[in-house]
């Protein structure tokens, strides 16, 4: 098996493959590997097999790990994903709060609104309504429409929030 990485000789660059080239031999489980680095044409190249007379050897001692630092790890690993799920859904539950207000604020809003261009009507007192005012029920009619508009945005934020939430509840 012969593995070939290339470089713009940058010695960033080069540790980033001699990292990536170590923890695949440790991934394969050998105990010890040697790994040889040689410069072709201004490219770096590793290479479990000599690539040169001027490759430079480079011998990889692989250890299996202390099963006690396995463990603490895991625990970490899982302390680390619970606070993150514990931190997203108060995240949520918080955009949700925010939403409400604001459908709230809206409905208040519109209320006022509302209120407004109904007072430049008149009613007959048989259930008619008119007015002087050409386009007054236009208007009336498009703040509804846009209110309608909004608080269906926001409950849809709402939902697709909710239903993130039942995503992070085992």
């Amino acid at each position: 098996m012969k593995l070939t990485v290339l470089s713009n000789i940058t010695s960033r660059l080069d540790w980033r493959c001699f990292i990536a080239l170590c923890s695949l031999l440790l991934s394969l489980s050998v105990s010890a590997a040697e790994v040889y680095k040689c410069e072709k044409n201004g490219a770096v190249e590793f290479s479990d097999q000599p690539c040169s007379e001027q490759a430079q050897t480079i011998r990889i001692e692989v250890r299996q790990p202390d099963p006690d630092a396995v463990s603490a790890q895991q625990s970490l690993t899982a302390t680390f994903e619970e606070e993150s799920r514990i931190s997203e859904i108060r995240q949520l539950n918080q955009r949700n709060d925010e939403l409400e207000q604001q459908m709230r604020q809206a409905q208040q809003q519109h209320q006022v609104e509302m209120q407004k261009l109904q007072d430049r009507t008149y009613d007959f007192g048989d259930g008619r309504v008119a007015t002087r005012e050409y386009g007054l029920f236009e208007k009336m009619d498009e703040l509804d429409a846009r209110h309608q508009q909004n608080m269906q945005s926001l409950q849809q934020q709402i939902e697709k929030n909710q239903q993130a939430l039942e995503q992070l509840y085992p």
